[in-house]
């Protein structure tokens, strides 16, 4: 009896040990961060041990790794069914429904967790990611694609064709991170990311009299913070600003933002939502406001140091994608979009010489190797309200012109006893033509003053 007692004991030793020896190359391989040759281990196991609710656990853990997000809720909805469930399941629960784009369902197993003492510290912050990316995707727009690409991370601003007088984006490595740049048009003006003190800021730097660069000073306003900001793309209205930040509501890792200036600085930025951003680094928006062709890159879906760049058609109004949840989860992930048609791509293209002249602003030529296009280039104050004067007095100039149009093709249409009462009133317009054209003229080389001497003074 004692012989069978033993032997029943050394079955179960031997059975334990075996497993504990599975278990453990299983670990050994998710600590080497290979997630697909764990993955196999442990569904080998759980097909002969279907019940094991440390083998789903572990499964699951793996398939996380893996982006197979579905796979992964289907165990730990069974792991989190049983009373002796892990607390963590409902953590790593939250986590996939989260990247599956159920983020309803990730509120609550976030909050589950969090009510049975989880101490993941930033539990508040993934709920409020997944709060606001419940109200965000409701409002996921429909892109159309033209072209997508597969690249090391460090090539992603060689993908786009932006028309250098749009601006030039570049990006650096400094200590093994990926930083970028933007240099307008004008070549005048840098928008600069910097690694400094552990996170990364926008700087901002203006091209001096001797065509030297001053010292790039902080962005001002409310881009800059704690966090992460990154690959700034600067439009030609010289106000607006894209920016890629891991703060300001991001819903993880980097997102794509949008600012206006005034002259207080930056506004707070706005997210762009779906399909621009997702739970994982989506780095930036740029637009190629001639054609409207824009180009996105996302590391989601990505080996480790890969990312995607698409090309595709900006849509210039919200368009708003109204379907069924399943269908605009696949939008908002952008595993499912429309192919932009050849007619609508050569459209956009052919017209280019002439969409860049209607967009083209007045040159304000400060010095040689100075040119604005807009108030906000102005880096004095007071040279600012001098060319706001000088704008208002160009408009009432417009609208005399436009009056002096007007009574001259009277005059060459009017009977003989009307044609003096006409003349009369354009030779009074032209004379008042005169004083306005004096008034502009010295106006704006008062404003061109001024903002030389301020760029001297703070060379």
């Amino acid at each position: 009896m004692k012989a069978k007692y033993y032997i029943t004991i050394l079955c179960l030793l031997f059975t334990w040990v075996h497993s504990f020896a599975q278990y453990s190359e299983g670990e050994k391989l998710f600590n080497a961060q290979q997630y697909d040759k764990a993955e196999q281990y442990y569904l080998k196991m759980l097909a002969a041990s279907p019940n094991s609710i440390t083998l789903k656990y572990r499964t699951a853990r793996c398939q996380i790794h893996l982006h197979k997000y579905n796979e992964a809720i289907n165990l730990l909805k069974t792991v989190v069914s049983r009373s002796n469930a892990p607390k963590d399941a409902y953590y790593y629960l939250g986590e996939s429904y989260y990247k599956a784009y159920q983020f309803n369902n990730a509120i609550e197993a976030y909050n589950t967790y969090k009510s049975k003492g989880g101490t993941i510290t930033d539990i508040t912050t993934k709920i409020n990611q997944a709060k606001q990316a419940a109200i965000l995707i409701q409002s996921t727009q429909q892109i159309e694609v033209i072209d997508s690409v597969i690249v090391d991370i460090t090539q992603i601003t060689k993908m786009c064709k932006l028309p250098t007088d749009l601006g030039t984006i570049s990006s650096y490595i400094k200590d093994s991170i990926l930083l970028s740049s933007f240099t307008t048009g004008r070549g005048d003006r840098r928008i600069i990311a910097q690694y400094n003190d552990s996170t990364i800021n926008l700087y901002e730097s203006y091209k001096l009299l001797d065509n030297s660069w001053n010292t790039p000073q902080p962005l001002k306003g409310d881009i800059n913070n704690n966090g992460n900001q990154n690959f700034p793309f600067l439009a030609p209205d010289g106000n607006t600003i894209y920016f890629a930040s891991t703060t300001h509501n991001s819903l993880g890792g980097y997102d794509i933002f949008v600012s206006q200036s005034n002259a207080n600085g930056y506004l707070e930025p706005r997210n762009l939502g779906f399909p621009f951003n997702s739970p994982y680094d989506d780095y930036f928006l740029i637009i190629n406001e001639y054609t409207n062709i824009a180009w996105l890159a996302t590391n989601r879906y990505q080996q480790q140091g890969k990312a995607i760049v698409y090309t595709f058609i900006m849509p210039k109004q919200n368009n708003i994608i109204n379907t069924n949840d399943t269908l605009l989860q696949q939008y908002a992930k952008l595993k499912a979009y429309k192919m932009a048609d050849k007619n609508t791509i050569q459209q956009l293209i052919t017209p280019t010489t002439q969409q860049q002249n209607n967009n083209q602003q007045t040159k304000i030529v400060i010095s040689d190797n100075i040119t604005y296009y807009n108030i906000n280039d102005f880096r004095s104050e007071e040279a600012k309200k001098l060319f706001a004067q000088y704008t208002k007095i160009k408009t009432q100039y417009n609208n005399t012109e436009k009056q002096l149009d007007k009574l001259r093709q009277q005059y060459t249409k009017a009977p003989q006893e009307q044609q003096q009462q006409i003349a009369n009133a354009i030779i009074t317009l032209e004379q008042q033509q005169l004083t306005i054209t004096n008034t502009l003229n010295q106006l704006l080389q008062q404003t061109k003053n001024v903002e030389v001497q301020y760029i001297t003074n703070n060379q």
